[in-house]
């Protein structure tokens, strides 16, 4: 795997290992718990999270199953995942989309199946990302909704971006909740 991506992922890994540090000793009706009507519940913000990801990586495997023609990234590719850090750190909620939107969420589900979802889906992401050939690092693999085309690190950026915007939703609902030790 690419060095950069390798870190990356690393990062993501251990603030994946935080977050869920953080809610075990919550129950799952805690967790499934909506702070207001239309409000994803903390589990319905991880599985949003776990959706997305799953998505991305299908998305590339269906592109490099074409064997396309792919564009090199570069400085707009860059601008564009920029403007997208920007965003996802300051910028308004956006609606999801369709495919990982609250129709498509559980509104019920137990903790530990759902770490366990989400440890399974980053591994399936890890051997992805070894397997990948290394040329295809800096190729316009990745189609985010908004920004657009962007290469594999730039789509290990936005997981990254991601998650930490909707840590802050998390944390906000889970600061109202009290703690149960199991």
């Amino acid at each position: 795997m690419e060095k950069r991506s390798a870190k990356k992922l690393k990062e993501l890994d251990a603030e994946l290992t935080s977050l869920f540090e953080s809610l075990k000793d919550f129950s799952d009706s805690q967790l499934n718990r909506q702070s207001n009507e239309g409000k994803w519940s903390i589990l319905q913000n991880i599985h949003h999270l776990i959706q997305s990801e799953d998505a991305s990586q299908k998305y590339i495997v269906k592109k490099l199953s074409f064997n396309p023609v792919l564009k090199k990234s570069g400085i707009a590719n860059g601008f564009r995942a920029f403007i997208l850090g920007i965003y996802m750190k300051n910028g308004p909620k956006r609606k999801a989309p369709e495919l990982i939107n609250t129709d498509n969420l559980p509104n019920d589900t137990k903790f530990w199946e759902t770490v366990k979802l989400w440890k399974d889906q980053r591994k399936n992401l890890k051997t992805f990302l070894e397997t990948l050939e290394p040329e295809l690092y800096n190729k316009q693999l990745y189609k985010h909704p908004a920004a657009g085309k962007l290469d594999i690190y730039q789509m290990l950026n936005f997981f990254q971006q991601h998650f930490r915007r909707h840590l802050r939703a998390i944390e906000k609902i889970s600061k109202n909740l009290p703690k149960q030790i199991n």
